[in-house]
């Protein structure tokens, strides 16, 4: 099994994340909070189209698809950004 994506159906920025920490953040601190968790895209997406369908409220793939990729590319930023900082912590251990 892979890793889990997250649809905040309720809270700050609804829409899907690729890791709990993006989920809980938009989640912390608001009351009545929905979240759920799935182990597929096509899944969460699947369930966040029919939930905003039910509730009225647009429904925007490419926004979703934007976020998604944002989140992607943080998460990239921020493994080089972690590497380089072990990498230097690393040098000045020896």
């Amino acid at each position: 099994m892979g890793k889990k994506v997250y649809v905040v159906f309720e809270g700050r920025n609804p829409g899907i994340y690729l890791s709990w920490s993006l989920c809980f953040a938009e989640i912390n601190g608001w009351n009545y909070n929905v979240q759920k968790g799935y182990n597929m895209l096509e899944e969460a997406e699947a369930a966040y189209k029919e939930y905003c369908r039910k509730v009225g409220r647009h429904y925007s793939p490419a926004r979703n698809r934007l976020l998604v990729s944002v989140h992607i590319a943080t998460t990239q930023v921020n493994m080089k950004k972690l590497n380089q900082s072990f990498k230097l912590f690393e040098n000045k251990c020896y």
